[in-house]
């Protein structure tokens, strides 16, 4: 196609071709499947952004279609397929606390109640779109300048993708747009692709994504299903509790670990509950994946937990406010 200079794939990839903070899961370019739908296959660079996306509608891909797994429920069902293959289940991680006797707590209750609670996936939105420049210098490393909040987790990306040593990757932060936790994993990988294509034309590449790609492919907060029981005795005070979470990964690991420790030590929020019981989990699903927003597994689990003390409040017939106090 006039004015197009070069288009790469997952086998063009110099150097490793999966990245990830924890889990390296997540592939710069999708190799013999994509796991949702923010995927990127192909890589397309031109002269202009206009030529490239022109150009990229000649690209046909052949796709055999696979059954999406798109709930936490499907993927911890008994036969759900695995979204990773090499892994013996759908389970990111998981954790669990265990304080004092919950049975024993719930033997001194006068009052047990339950609660459930869902939230969704949350888009950062933050004001610019991703952005990047790959500039190949004369003593063969390679600079990157970036909007990203993590320009240690870019330097990784690039360097393993490319094959280079950490000291042959120089990333220059420009002035962010906003972040909110979303210039993570999703702003690297782009950064490794517009790496790969500057080291192998030997001039510099830039990738500006529009919204619509920004919002495909980058990642967002974890939609949480939680499960709240507790028991309470006749003075108005937590006895025991009991805590189910868990959190939807989407179809890479990304921060899912970090997210879902912190809503399980922090299950009961503020107020004293002498015997708990909480099992986090987060689960791989072909959603898009999620990780690190602001409050990164708080939000969520607090929404949960105070609507439930409120649940709690009325069911034991106290004003809110004077329950939380005691």
């Amino acid at each position: 196609f006039p004015g197009v200079i070069d288009v790469i794939a997952a086998s063009d990839i110099p150097g490793n071709k999966f990245v990830g903070g924890i889990e390296k899961d997540m592939p710069v370019i999708a190799i013999d499947r994509t796991r949702y739908s923010g995927d990127v296959v192909a890589v397309v660079a031109a002269e202009t952004s206009e030529i490239a996306r022109e150009a990229t509608k000649l690209i046909k891909v052949e796709y055999s279609p696979m059954a999406p797994v798109l709930s936490v429920e499907e993927a911890l069902a008994k036969n759900a397929p695995f979204i990773h293959e090499k892994r013996k289940n759908n389970v990111v991680a998981s954790f669990c606390v265990k304080h004092g006797d919950v049975k024993k707590g719930y033997k001194s209750s006068n009052a047990t109640i339950a609660g459930e609670f869902k939230t969704s996936f949350i888009e950062h939105a933050y004001l610019e779109p991703e952005c990047c420049i790959a500039v190949p210098e004369p003593d063969g490393s390679i600079t990157i300048y970036g909007g990203m909040q993590h320009p240690f987790t870019t330097r990784r990306f690039v360097s393993s993708a490319l094959g280079f040593s950490l000291n042959c990757v120089r990333i220059i932060q420009t002035t962010l747009g906003g972040g909110f936790g979303g210039r993570d994993d999703t702003i690297s990988v782009i950064c490794a692709r517009a790496a790969i294509l500057a080291k192998r034309n030997n001039r510099p590449v830039k990738i500006t994504y529009t919204r619509e790609e920004s919002i495909r492919e980058s990642y967002k907060r974890h939609p949480f299903h939680l499960k709240y029981k507790a028991g309470i005795s006749s003075d108005g005070k937590f006895q025991a509790m009991d805590v189910d979470i868990t959190a939807d990964s989407g179809a890479y690991c990304s921060m899912s670990p970090f997210v879902i420790w912190r809503p399980t030590v922090q299950c009961t929020g503020p107020y004293i509950v002498p015997n708990v019981r909480c099992d986090t989990k987060a689960v791989y699903t072909n959603n898009t994946f999620t990780g690190a927003m602001r409050g990164f597994g708080s939000p969520q689990h607090i929404f949960a937990c105070e609507s439930f003390i409120d649940m709690c409040a009325h069911e034991v017939h106290m004003d809110p406010y004077e329950f939380r106090k005691l």
